[in-house]
């Protein structure tokens, strides 16, 4: 047998429209033609392989398809609902005495309107809604309803609200198999709330009714008595998979799967529609079909609800055409785009499952759908997702579903890291807290807006691209976030605020080192600790902390708010602050415990001395720095030393000073031993400028403990900044590097 492969040049990924028009055609094909037809896309087109010749393909459209039943008999548009009014003038009372008088080609039709009209529930609704028509109307033209009318009209809504809430299960007991395919895609009319992108709310897009307008397009393509095509109808149907040429054509829209066919200027006026092919519009209702709901339940709910293929929580995060205000409620859309031929079958099983999981929970929005894309990697020959989410893009119009990106699936197990942030909903509740309540018009200032999608922009990329690079952007959005966090007290409130995050793996650390000496600073920077007395995480530098005891919380204690001096505005500065403050601590605790505490300056980190030479010589970007310490500082450390120490071009400032700020067992045995060196005084004589008083008193005080000070007299280099100076002691460094600035500013000459 000969197999055709035609490459439909009128089905695309985007529009929403042409990706339906894609799977309408296959399905068709498959299930009234064709069995053993496949389907794929390739270079942005869909390409149907079939026994069936080109003009064999289109001949069957005109000739031999049978449509769908798509009606949706709870919509008080779609015909059914009429009251008394059996000559009803609306177009859904004209298509449905069409259906019923119709031939044998459109025998699921005519026997689905049988049906349905047959249904009590469908019935109960008529009735009721005929009841309540004239009421509302009496109360619409500000006509005193009587006291009996107004209870009834309250009885009344609630009846039609009850019968609307069950319609479609009622429907789907009582109806055929071949009639419930068109039920389960729009079973999202019992929840009014939130909207889903393919079909509306329940089949509805505004005032449209897509089974109304289904019925619309059939007839204008075909005869519903004989069945046969109307003249033009062979050209539209070629037009519509093969983008021919045909002339005259009716202006109209495909609603909100066509964002560019109606709208302000896309036509030589102001406000226009595009030509329209109502054989679109059949063939993307019939593709609609094939994404059922399905119901389910989430993870430690009773509660169920009502979940789709492939869609999720608005997060237009990603997108880079979309703002923080797109971000409406509504859902996304995750078109999946493959490329090995598969059957219907294959893709009907595929499309019923539908759901992503992270860990153990389905992915609930568009980034959690991404983590899950890239841990998972590529599955059944899937290689792309197309974004559509809901958008206003014009005043006049509906929400439309807006193309917002494309996503490769691709390997990269460092996605599963954005998780960690998510852990008990804490990424969830900080985009609430930091966006505001926008129903109840509570936002936030719009910067802290921006800070929130700063952060959701570099977690998506993340989910794609796990490079360094891409782990440090989400590391220094999360550390910009804590800051704002930290600066605002309402953001923390004990009651609706935010709580302190969950710790983060050490797996962010490793994965976002760069070998650069930025991130070496700042890893050693965010590592400082104490093991000893005082347990003094770098963090509490950074906001108001509790002293840990199981997980952090956030406290209005005095030692709390004094311990948080890091304003973010200067590295330089705020780590002066913060070395200056350890040292106030180790202090105070000496005082409190009648010994010498130990300097809380151990790091589970230690810079290299090339990259505090960089950062003494300016030559560091320091913002990096200071922004990626401030997101390191909510990770997990293990301990890492860098082995060895080369000789650097160090000031011989820094080399006399730091080994008087070694922790205790840390630097070289004789400094331990024998200082015990107050080094507070040190740091107000650097901070005040006088760099060389400091350097006399630390060889003084050295000499005075028994070790060699021959360079006492020395002075230090004139160009040295005080401030940097002072930052770069908090720096933690090896064992080994002490042992090198010992050997350079406190050599013992005569053993030499």
């Amino acid at each position: 047998m000969t197999i055709y492969e035609h490459v439909l040049e009128g089905c695309v990924p985007v529009p929403l429209a042409g990706y339906l028009k894609a799977l309408g055609v296959f399905r068709l094909v498959a299930e009234q033609e064709d069995g053993n037809a496949r389907g794929f896309w390739r270079d942005e087109r869909f390409v149907l392989r079939t026994r069936l010749t080109g003009d064999e393909l289109v001949r069957f459209f005109a000739e031999t398809y049978q449509p769908s039943p798509i009606i949706s008999p709870w919509n008080g548009r779609a015909g059914f609902l009429e009251g008394d009014d059996e000559g009803s003038s609306r177009k859904g009372a004209k298509i449905i005495r069409r259906y019923e008088c119709a031939g044998d080609r459109f025998i699921k039709l005519r026997n689905a309107v049988d049906i349905y009209r047959s249904i009590g529930i469908i019935k109960d609704l008529d009735k009721a809604r005929a009841e309540a028509k004239p009421l509302k109307e009496k109360k619409r033209k500000k006509r005193q309803l009587s006291e009996d009318e107004k209870n009834r009209l309250k009885e009344l809504e609630a009846l039609i609200k009850r019968c609307k809430a069950s319609a479609i299960a009622n429907l789907r007991s009582e109806a055929p198999d071949w009639a419930v395919d068109w039920f389960d895609a729009c079973q999202r009319i019992a929840q009014e709330s939130t909207v889903f992108p393919l079909l509306g709310s329940g089949g509805v897009d505004g005032s449209r009714d897509f089974g109304v307008n289904f019925g619309s397009a059939l007839e204008n393509s075909f005869d519903f008595e004989t069945g046969k095509p109307l003249e033009n109808t062979i050209a539209l149907i070629r037009e519509s998979l093969r983008c021919d040429i045909v002339p005259s054509l009716a202006t109209d829209n495909l609603g909100q799967y066509d964002p560019a066919g109606v709208g302000e200027n896309i036509t030589s006026g102001f406000k226009g529609e595009q030509p329209f092919n109502p054989v679109d519009f059949i063939l993307l209702l019939e593709g609609a079909v094939l994404f059922s709901g399905a119901a389910t339940r989430r993870l430690g709910s009773n509660q169920t609800q009502i979940g789709f293929p492939f869609t999720v929580g608005a997060l237009t995060a990603g997108s880079g055409a979309t703002a923080s205000a797109d971000d409406t409620g509504f859902n996304e859309f995750w078109a999946p785009i493959w490329t090995r031929p598969v059957s219907l079958v294959e893709l009907s099983a595929f499309l019923t499952e539908g759901r992503t999981t992270v860990g153990q929970k389905t992915a609930k929005d568009a980034l959690e759908f991404a983590v899950a894309l890239s841990t998972l990697g590529s599955q059944r020959g899937v290689t792309e997702y197309q974004r559509f989410a809901l958008l206003q893009r014009e005043p006049r119009n509906p929400k439309k579903a807006t193309p917002i990106g494309r996503v490769h699936v691709r390997q990269n197990l460092r996605a599963s890291l954005v998780s960690e942030l998510d852990a008990a909903g804490w990424l969830a509740r900080a985009r609430r807290i930091m966006r505001g309540n926008q129903d109840q018009k509570q936002k936030k200032p719009s910067h802290l807006e921006k800070i929130c999608r700063n952060l959701d922009e570099a977690l998506f990329r993340l989910t794609g691209d796990g490079s360094a690079e891409s782990v440090q952007e989400a590391l220094m959005a999360f550390g910009a976030l804590m800051l704002e966090v930290a600066r605002r007290p309402k953001l923390r409130d004990a009651k609706d605020g935010l709580r302190p995050p969950p710790p983060l793996s050490k797996e962010w650390t490793e994965a976002a080192d760069d070998g650069s000496h930025e991130f070496a600073l700042a890893a050693a920077l965010a590592s400082l600790d104490a093991t000893g007395d005082i347990r003094l995480p770098f963090r509490r530098h950074l906001a108001p902390l509790d002293r840990p005891k199981g997980r952090e919380s956030w406290s209005d204690k005095t030692e709390a708010q004094v311990l948080a001096v890091w304003t973010g505005r200067s590295l330089v500065r705020d780590t002066a602050l913060v070395l200056e403050r350890r040292l106030i601590e180790a202090q105070r605790h000496s005082f409190t415990d009648h010994e010498k505490a130990e300097l809380p300056l151990r790091g589970w980190r230690v810079a290299p001395l090339a990259a505090i030479a960089a950062f003494l010589a300016g030559q560091t970007d320091d913002a990096r720095i200071a922004a990626l310490a401030v997101g390191l500082a909510w990770c997990r450390t293990g301990r890492h030393v860098n082995p060895g120490a080369r000789e650097e071009a160090l000031p011989f400032a820094y080399a006399a000073l730091k080994p008087l700020f070694a922790p205790e067992g840390v630097g070289p045995a004789e400094v331990n031993e024998k200082k015990r060196i107050d080094p507070l005084p040190l740091v107000r004589l650097i901070r005040a400028g006088r760099v060389g008083d400091a350097i006399r008193h630390a060889q003084i005080v050295t000499q005075g403990a028994g070790l060699p000070a021959p360079f006492i007299k020395r002075e230090p280099a004139a160009s040295l900044d005080p401030d940097r100076l002072t930052a770069a002691l908090l720096f933690p460094i090896a064992p080994k590097a002490y042992e090198s600035l010992m050997e350079r500013a406190y050599p013992d000459l005569q053993k030499e």
